[in-house]
């Protein structure tokens, strides 16, 4: 979801006492609740408004070490999602501003360096800190090349596009060999990379849709 992360805080209403003969009882029936949605929560800021609603009770924010923690913490969480749905570009993003809040700390440092180089190699390239301006010429992990042949227009808003790939490595949803029937038709997600050059999801010249 491109409005992730989010939260949704679930509230119960309260209830009007019920009057029986002098005495004063709660309904049993089942109390109302109210819920507040939050999308894109992708700041301290954000994070303290969803505590803030849910408990009625800010929390404290102003010591710098612990907006650092809490940077941190936000960073591997997105990274880590990143990397589980091999959005290289994306994991290196995170993986760049995990190292700025951790500075002063080289141990850190080179440790998150590691993960970085990790992640260029998984991205086709050198295990460099500079990384090249093209696509690279060697395998992009968990991800095949694929050959856009023709552009069928349906509508004003629509269209087929036809691919092809000769990558035995390409991923598919029809199982092949083994005897198996012809494959049907089906429908399942990928990601495509597109080169556009330097862009805002990380320093990679491809983002992924």
């Amino acid at each position: 979801c491109n409005m992730a992360p989010a939260a949704v805080v679930v509230q119960e209403q309260p209830q009007e006492p019920m009057a029986f003969g002098g005495l004063v009882r709660q309904k049993r029936r089942r109390r109302p609740t109210m819920e507040t949605y939050f999308t894109n929560i992708d700041s301290l800021d954000h994070s303290c408004r969803v505590v803030r609603s849910a408990t009625g009770i800010a929390p404290p924010t102003d010591d710098p070490t612990l907006q650092q923690r809490l940077a941190g913490v936000r960073h591997i969480r997105a990274r880590d999602f990143a990397v589980s749905v091999y959005r290289w570009n994306a994991a290196l993003q995170s993986t760049t501003q995990l190292m700025r809040s951790k500075v002063g700390n080289s141990a850190k440092i080179r440790e998150e360096m590691e993960t970085f180089y990790d992640l260029v190699k998984k991205a086709g390239y050198e295990a460099e800190a500079r990384i090249p301006k093209e696509m690279p010429s060697s395998h992009i992990s968990k991800y095949s090349q694929w050959v856009l042949e023709n552009v069928t227009i349906v509508s004003k808003h629509s269209a087929v596009f036809h691919f092809r790939s000769f990558d035995r490595r390409r991923g598919t949803p029809n199982p092949r060999g083994g005897g198996r029937a012809v494959p049907t038709p089906k429908t399942w997600h990928t990601t495509l990379l597109a080169e556009v050059g330097p862009n805002t999801e990380g320093p990679l010249p491809w983002i992924g849709r």
